[in-house]
């Protein structure tokens, strides 16, 4: 199941507790979004519909409480 969230690399996912996010982009592709306990935000993408995964990469900045 290469192209499913099931196919996704774990590695990491539990730095993020219950705070995933999931959405298709306009190409069909998946991204993840994760924000971690200091509130940092993080996301990983299909590098092609149906495909394989980067890695996971943080965005600059925190999310406001």
């Amino acid at each position: 199941m290469p192209g499913t969230l099931a196919a996704a690399p774990q590695q990491g996912v539990g730095h993020f507790g219950s705070s995933i996010a999931a959405a298709r982009n306009a190409d069909g592709r998946l991204e993840l979004f994760g924000a971690d306990r200091t509130q940092g935000v993080w996301h990983r993408w299909q590098r092609r519909p149906g495909g394989d995964w980067s890695g996971w990469e943080k965005f600059d900045g925190v999310l406001r409480p």
